[in-house]
């Protein structure tokens, strides 16, 4: 059995952001990403799994001044800031941090 957790979506490419149930492996981030390889950018308050082929994509977005492009995936961490847990932060929290753009 594949564990879950609730996650947040950066959707670039319809500049959306919104909760997704995410399958807690390697194959469901993939699919939720929209990638093959991903990679994780540690900010202060969150972990955000990311297109690691996104630097060939034509859009992404601002997140707390990091740039990043392609689609992302806000999650929480555990006291460790090892393990992926669902994501603490509310829709608007990470609305309100997140510029799109387009190349």
């Amino acid at each position: 059995m594949i564990n879950r957790i609730k996650a947040i979506k950066i959707d670039a490419w319809r500049r959306q952001v919104y909760f997704i149930d995410l399958p807690l492996s390697l194959d469901g981030i993939y699919e939720a990403i929209g990638c093959r390889l991903f990679d994780v950018v540690h900010l202060p308050d969150m972990d955000l799994l990311v297109d690691d082929e996104g630097i060939e994509g034509a859009v992404g977005f601002h997140i707390s001044g990091v740039p990043v492009k392609g689609n992302g995936l806000v999650v929480g961490f555990d006291q460790q800031g090892e393990t992926h847990t669902d994501t603490p932060h509310s829709l608007s929290y990470v609305m309100s941090r997140v510029h799109f753009f387009k190349l």
